[in-house]
């Protein structure tokens, strides 16, 4: 008769074999159709304005990509006025809050 820890390790082991077979199809699986779907987008763009109008997005994309890697090393990075990244917060503005603004304009 096998020992009483035979059988949960068993199944607890098959499990995981099956998990990592799974995981080892699948995320790549998955990323190669993903993969091809963007270059089946970009292969439809006809050349001319709009293709080109999807680079230069594209470049301005990769550009905030660095840019944001960048300031999260610590580096000085240049901000310029087209630069619209506002996702941590940076650039931001001060306003004046809508309750004192209308109190200053009612005097």
């Amino acid at each position: 008769m096998a020992p009483a820890w035979a059988v949960p390790t068993g199944s607890l082991l098959g499990l995981v074999a099956v998990g990592l077979i799974f995981f080892a199809w699948y995320f790549p699986h998955t990323l190669k159709k993903g993969t091809q779907a963007d270059q089946n987008e970009l292969n439809a763009l006809p050349e001319g304005p709009e293709r080109e109008a999807r680079r230069a997005y594209n470049r301005k994309v990769i550009e905030r990509f660095a840019k944001k890697r960048a300031r999260e090393r610590g580096e000085e990075v240049s901000d310029d006025e087209d630069d619209d990244d506002l996702e941590a917060g940076l650039r931001v503005r001060a306003q004046t809050p809508p309750a004192a603004a209308a109190a200053a304009l009612s005097g």
